[in-house]
């Protein structure tokens, strides 16, 4: 709108002075254009005829800045900004900014720690030291600050400990955040010392495998001893059978050496034009005779009447 108001009141303007300015320079009828002619810091009309006159001299009015390089700590940026009369850009520079990018690693002396800028390695973010950390060794502990400056040590200050299932003994320091400990073994038994020893099943035995019991003594004195296989116990599962005998095996999967033979009943049922003798241990066996002519009086039915 501002824009289209000058340009109304321009066109004006050159009406106005065309008449008022004719016979200003001697023999020059002016006649303005209606482009602008610029410098560094204005703009105006000027006469068409090269008499060098001009019309609506002006200040340029340089609109928002448009950024084309952001600044860093280290380098400049720049932009432009254009002029909303006449249309006229300048380059514009801007300054270095005062925003840091810390990295993580410290230096530090006794007093006080700090950070370099990786931008333009020169800042420094500078703090004092604040010791809210804690380490230790097996000998002491002591404060350490986030840079890794520790303050002074602390001998530790062991607790009266814990007696251990082996007999040595296990000590904390009393410190409420220091977490070392110490383990000291058991006191050697004078040379009269009478072991007593308590026994204790440690993995129980199979038909597969061993087992392993343990002997201790209060002391801290300890042995093992192996404990033999168990037998195995032909008990599992269903029976197994052949044409003579029958069996069942261990759960581990071993098949007995010495079997059970098949033991009929004397009196066999009949089954068609079979006799079936069924094994009387329940195994599951079963035994056929097809029927002779000579049993059935000379005849056999096929479905099982003689």
């Amino acid at each position: 709108m501002k824009k289209s108001l000058k340009l109304s009141l321009l066109t004006v303007s050159l009406a106005v002075t065309a008449v008022l300015l004719i016979g200003c320079t001697e023999g020059c009828e002016h006649k303005f254009g209606t482009a602008y002619q610029t410098d560094e810091t204005h703009h105006w009309h000027a006469c068409e005829n090269g008499c060098g006159d001009v019309l609506g001299k002006e200040a340029h009015s340089f609109g928002e800045l448009d950024v084309t390089k952001m600044p860093t700590c280290a380098e400049k940026g720049e932009g432009t900004r254009t002029c909303t009369d006449c249309g006229k850009t300048i380059t514009v520079d801007i300054p270095v900014t005062t925003n840091h990018t810390y990295g993580d690693t410290y230096e530090h002396d006794g007093a006080s720690h700090w950070r370099t800028c990786t931008v333009c390695n020169g800042a420094k973010e500078t703090n004092s030291h604040v010791f809210d950390g804690l380490a230790y060794d097996q000998n002491n502990h002591w404060n350490t600050c986030v840079c890794g400056q520790a303050d002074t040590a602390t001998a530790h200050v062991w607790n009266s400990g814990t007696v251990n299932e082996d007999g040595s003994t296990t000590y904390s320091c009393t410190e409420e955040s220091c977490k070392a400990t110490k383990t000291e073994a058991a006191t050697p038994p004078a040379e009269d010392h009478s072991h007593s020893y308590t026994e204790k099943v440690v993995t129980e035995a199979t038909c597969k495998e061993e087992g392993v019991k343990e002997f201790k003594c209060s002391c801290g004195s300890s042995y093992t001893e192996s404990i033999a296989k168990t037998a195995h116990s032909y008990t599992s599962g269903d029976y197994i059978y052949d044409d003579t005998h029958h069996w069942k095996s261990c759960v581990c999967g071993a098949i007995p050496e010495t079997k059970d033979k098949h033991v009929f009943p004397s009196e066999p049922t009949v089954e068609g034009t079979h006799k079936v003798y069924t094994c009387i241990d329940h195994c599951g066996y079963e035994k056929k005779e097809m029927i002779s002519v000579e049993d059935s009086g000379g005849y056999v039915d096929p479905d099982g009447w003689t």
